[in-house]
């Protein structure tokens, strides 16, 4: 059977409305605990183990993914306005100045896995947000995830996010990235993290087959 054939989820049965709407929902549920400048999603309770600040950039993160797939399957229409939304974020995430800058690569390993999150939306959906910022804070997101270019290592889901956040950075030549790189992933371990960057491919070939289906 065809995406094309498909109008409900064949497990839960769900329209493809209904889970854009559940996407919405819980992208609208989380605003309330953004920072001002919306690059730290901060949820109440107890920290998840490696500090607020580091709980902050998971939560601007993780929903950046749930928002960048809603953007790029909508092809850019944008009702709940979250290119301009994350946009912020980004600015201030990278900004070494700002109260809101994200913890780097260099000072915590889990910085490391948020940043494929992020490299992988920017470049899902570079015509909406990345070609939007400007020349500063695009130099900014650069510079924050040029720091995933450091030694090769064997294992875990740090290092294999590495990939996908060095293949965004040569997309936009950056003079960091070395020509061949190296990576082994436990996925036992390292669990989605690790196969992330195959992710990133079957989505990017997942659009392009849509977009033929809907030549036809």
């Amino acid at each position: 059977m065809s995406a094309s054939a498909l109008t409900t989820a064949p497990i839960t049965g769900w329209s493809r409305e209904r889970w854009a709407q559940s996407a919405d929902d819980l992208l609208a549920a989380v605003s309330p605990w953004a920072s001002p400048e919306h690059a730290l999603i901060t949820m109440p309770g107890a920290s998840g183990g490696y500090g607020r600040a580091v709980d902050g950039l998971e939560g601007f993160a993780r929903t950046f993914l749930l928002a960048g797939f809603r953007l790029a399957g909508e092809r850019g229409a944008d009702p709940h306005g979250y290119a301009e939304y994350y946009a912020r974020g980004l600015a201030a995430g990278t900004d070494p100045d700002s109260p809101e800058r994200w913890t780097r690569l260099s000072e915590h390993g889990q910085a490391k896995v948020e940043a494929a999150s992020i490299a992988l939306i920017l470049d899902m959906t570079r015509p909406w947000i990345w070609d939007q910022l400007d020349s500063r804070v695009q130099a900014n997101v650069i510079t924050y995830l040029a720091e995933a270019v450091g030694d090769d290592c064997a294992i875990s889901a740090p290092c294999a996010s590495r990939t996908s956040t060095r293949s965004f950075l040569r997309k936009k030549g950056s003079r960091w990235i070395r020509p061949f790189i190296w990576f082994s992933a436990n996925i036992q371990r390292s669990g989605d993290e690790a196969i992330r960057p195959l992710n990133a491919a079957a989505l990017t070939l997942a659009l392009k087959l849509s977009e033929s289906e809907r030549s036809l």
